[in-house]
């Protein structure tokens, strides 16, 4: 007998379901797989099917296709995501009208929208009103803060991870600060220098690869606020 008249009979059910959908056999990966691994052990191990080869590099092709269709949804919900954080938070910032309030709302509703461990306003000098927000630095530390490891370059804006040996500047009272995005701000001509700090706990929130657009636009909101609280 042949190997065909030993093979075990399909069910006529399950030969009527495929007869009747045969469209749906093709679209199952793992089915057409099964059938083609089935028709190389027919034919032998020394016969080489270009077919079945051909198969598999686009198989290949479509898991590693379908691996970068995740990854840029997976980036867009990221960007949706925080540009609706920052938004929200811009909004709540705006919206006190009173020096002290507004620090308050830095520290604890802006905060917790954009999933920050510590936000510090660091100050070259003296502001109207002493705030736990608020941290005076000596002469110069901010530019020597935000550039440091870098080339001499003045930059506005700074994402990093916090190594252990930098000044210790942000909140830590609910935790660790392990990267931080840094905005130079500027409160006027007679205003000292000043740097808005936004720590967090998770490393990878601020990195240098990331986008500064968001954060620019929050810095300026800030910036413009403060500016106009304090003339």
């Amino acid at each position: 007998m042949t190997q065909i008249d030993t093979a075990p009979a399909v069910k006529p059910d399950v030969r009527d379901q495929i007869l009747s959908n045969p469209s749906a056999v093709l679209e199952d990966p793992e089915l057409i797989a099964a059938l083609i691994s089935a028709d190389d052990g027919r034919r032998g191990g020394n016969v080489v099917d270009l077919r079945g080869l051909a198969i598999s590099r686009l198989e290949e092709r479509l898991t590693r296709l379908e691996g970068t269709h995740q990854s840029v949804l997976s980036a867009a919900y990221d960007n949706v995501s925080t540009t609706s954080q920052v938004h929200r938070a811009v909004l709540a910032m705006i919206a006190p009208l009173q020096l002290e309030a507004f620090l308050d709302c830095l520290g604890s509703d802006v905060a917790d929208i954009l999933r920050a461990a510590s936000i510090r306003i660091l100050v070259e000098g003296r502001m109207p009103i002493e705030h736990p927000v608020l941290v005076p630095v000596g002469a110069g530390d901010i530019a020597r803060y935000m550039d440091l490891w870098r080339s001499g370059r003045t930059l506005p804006i700074v994402l990093r991870r916090v190594p252990a040996e930098m000044p210790q500047l942000h909140d830590e009272r609910h935790g660790k600060v392990r990267s931080e995005a840094l905005f130079r701000l500027e409160l006027g001509d007679t205003a000292p220098a000043a740097l808005l700090a936004i720590g967090a706990a998770a490393p990878d929130q601020y990195l240098p690869s990331h986008a500064t657009d968001l954060l620019e636009l929050f810095g300026r909101v800030c910036e413009r606020t403060l500016r106009g609280l304090i003339s």
